[in-house]
């Protein structure tokens, strides 16, 4: 009853509920102690009249003042909510860049299929692989500028990535890794790669990075090399960190993310081509080399707070996560429907699991919408010198590697999908039947020179196999070994086949199989330490033409069987796919833009050769041009006896989707956290 009205006052305005009129913080309630505590001062000249009971009321007074002012200060604390972020959405123009990728690095959907996005490390920037006027460079759009700018030297790029001081941002360009200054200046090349998916610039220097044994081969491992510091120099020559294990059922490695502290590997295991339905996250310790898997899906990313995103099949999930562990510590959640990712695809090089996203240490998310690729459909063409096409009467199907036999009545030709499997067309009767079962395991056919079998790869991983053309009897196995084999060409007198094999801890080589009498014998025939592929005879099989990256990019050469001998360059600017002419006067080949490696745009260039009495060959002269799809290791087309014709493999003619604008998601770890909460 004694307790003076001003501290009632402040009593009641500490413990208001209602935010509006309870006191907003300590400064406010010092001014209310002043207040109460001024007029006890004024009423001092008083306490003689007044008796000797006041003092005593204000001690009581001024300790039941402190204990509101603690009690205030509590309740303020326990109470007041603060404001999370607001997590807001808004899209980025890719301007003055006109679409994502573009040309290289796409499917025929217009669709990236590296990856294409990467932010700086203190998300003020994000860089992104972009296309303008025909040319595909990296640009970088900053968070204080309304249009990205061109970085100069970065032609051809696709998946970038930055360095942890985020000074660089490297990127895949033509047969090799490099990097360039954020800031400007020229690109360095740090070390020679096939096409990669993706990268990772982990603390100490060390770029890990996903590689197979050529530009298309799907059974790589991840690869280290050091950045080069941060001078110009580049990092020199990279060694391999890890590598699928045929024997458990892996097939690839792909797009590695280093973990916090460095001393660990995030990375995507495939089980079987172009299957990503079972891929799995995998990670693994660079100290121990020991892997455990962590959850299905591809394309995983560590986020700081303790989460682990990933996708399935264009669905974005995210997990509580210990990298200590390493495991998750909670269920996922799917948080992101729709982001673009390269799964369900068409090709070899498109199906590779790359998602278009990326987060930034801030929290920003920046994805493509898009989803998974369709499936696209294809036709067999005819293609005289002149680029003149005739469709062949055959139902469009995904069709990959079409092989005449050699009396050009037959043909053979893969499908890939549900009822992928080898198919035998007859020219004369205009018929198609199966020669191999469904399921999609028998792929990339060859004939047999006395036209009465054809080879093809089968089983997981695929070695070689044949059957007799016309379906009698079962397959016969002819090798078997733990890596996977696809047929080139049998030699003019069938007693050879030369086919690749894929080595995934170092190179991939072209092999000869001799048939003997109840033993067949493997022997490479190339021992260098580059990749090559593509092989076919000459007709007098004596010489071999194949492709080689030996010069950091895709030549075509010939050389003498089984050698020793000098060999001879036949393409001048890239090349794939050789073919022999039936006379051994010409050699073909298909030629693609260099600054659109992926892209579907070919040139048939046919170059005359003499062997004897010396070796001759001339200049590459363009045949024709148009849009085709090869399938790498085997040869994508073949040719007609007389040297007029061409059979090509043409994909469905789509409007294409390129695009044109990033989602930019702010404070989108506030959204993670609601979510998804950490443990």
């Amino acid at each position: 009853a004694n307790t003076p009205v001003a501290i009632r006052r402040l009593l009641r305005r500490c413990l208001e509920k209602d935010r509006k009129r309870r006191l907003a913080d300590a400064a406010d309630i010092r001014l209310e102690i002043d207040d109460a505590l001024t007029a006890p001062q004024e009423a001092a000249a008083g306490e003689q009249r007044r008796g000797p009971g006041l003092p005593i009321v204000f001690a009581v007074t001024s300790g039941v003042l402190m204990a509101a002012l603690l009690l205030g200060l509590w309740v303020f604390r326990r109470t007041r909510t603060v404001a999370s972020p607001a997590v807001t959405r808004l899209l980025m123009s890719l301007q003055p860049a006109e679409s994502l990728l573009g040309g290289s690095g796409t499917n025929e959907q217009q669709r990236p299929t590296r990856t294409a996005l990467a932010w700086m490390p203190d998300g003020h920037a994000l860089v992104f692989s972009g296309v303008r006027a025909g040319v595909q460079q990296l640009y970088l759009r900053e968070a204080d500028r309304l249009d990205a700018k061109l970085l100069p030297g970065t032609e051809g790029a696709v998946a970038p990535f930055m360095s942890p001081d985020g000074r660089w941002v490297g990127f895949w360009a033509n047969g090799e890794l490099r990097k360039v200054p954020i800031v400007g200046g020229p690109a360095v090349t740090i070390c020679a790669a096939t096409l990669i998916s993706g990268a990772s610039w982990g603390d100490g220097d060390s770029i890990f990075f996903d590689q197979g044994g050529s530009s298309v081969d799907q059974r790589g491992g991840i690869w280290r090399v050091q950045g080069g510091g941060g001078g110009g120099g580049g990092g020199g020559r990279a060694e391999v960190v890890a590598s699928p294990d045929p024997a458990k059922g892996e097939y690839s490695y792909r797009l590695p993310q280093v973990l916090p502290g460095g001393n660990a590997l995030l990375f995507t295991v495939t089980r079987a081509p172009q299957r990503l339905e079972d891929a799995q996250i995998v990670v693994r310790s660079l100290e121990t080399g020991k892997q455990k898997v962590i959850t299905d899906g591809t394309d995983a990313r560590y986020i700081s707070g303790g989460y682990l995103v990933f996708m399935r099949l264009g669905a974005l999930l995210a997990a509580p996560f210990d990298p200590t562990l390493p495991e998750l510590t909670g269920g996922a959640v799917g948080v992101l429907d729709g982001v673009m990712e390269s799964a369900q695809g068409s090709r070899v090089v498109s199906d590779v699991g790359a998602a278009q996203y990326s987060v930034s240490s801030a929290g920003t998310l920046a994805y493509a919408p898009g989803g998974i690729f369709a499936q696209d459909l294809r036709s067999l063409v005819w293609v005289d010198r002149g680029g003149t096409e005739t469709p062949l009467p055959m139902s469009p199907r995904i069709y990959w590697a079409p092989r005449l036999a050699p009396d050009g009545q037959r043909l053979a030709v893969y499908s890939r999908g549900s009822e992928g499997r080898v198919w035998i067309h007859d020219f004369r009767t205009n018929t198609t039947i199966p020669l191999t079962d469904p399921g999609g395991t028998s792929v990339f056919p060859v004939w047999t020179a006395d036209n009465r079998r054809v080879t093809f790869g089968a089983g997981s991983p695929p070695n070689l196999f044949w059957r007799v053309a016309d379906g009698s009897g079962g397959p016969e196995r002819l090798t078997t070994i733990n890596a996977t084999q696809v047929p080139s060409a049998w030699s003019p007198d069938g007693s050879h086949l030369a086919f690749w094999q894929s080595d995934p801890a170092s190179v991939n080589h072209t092999w000869v199989l001799t048939l003997g009498n109840g033993k067949n014998t493997v022997s490479q025939w190339l021992t260098t330490g580059f990749n090559d592929r593509n092989a076919d005879w000459s007709p007098d099989g004596r010489w071999l033409v194949y492709v080689s990256d030996e010069s950091g990019r895709d030549e075509v050469y010939i050389q003498p069987y089984p050698g020793p001998g000098p060999r001879y360059p036949v393409s001048r600017d890239g090349g794939e796919s050789p073919a022999w002419s039936h006379e051994g006067h010409e050699i073909f080949y298909a030629s693609r833009d260099r600054a659109a490696p992926l892209s579907d745009r070919l040139a048939m260039m046919a170059v005359p050769v003499t062997l004897s009495p010396k070796v001759s060959v001339g200049s590459p002269r363009k045949l024709f041009e148009g849009v085709f799809r090869l399938s790498d290791p085997s040869r994508g087309y073949d040719v007609s006896a007389d040297g007029r014709r061409f059979l090509m493999v043409r994909p469905q003619q789509k409007a294409g989707l390129p695009t044109t604008e990033i989602v930019i998601v702010e404070n989108w770890i506030e959204e993670l956290k609601r979510l998804v909460p950490a443990k």
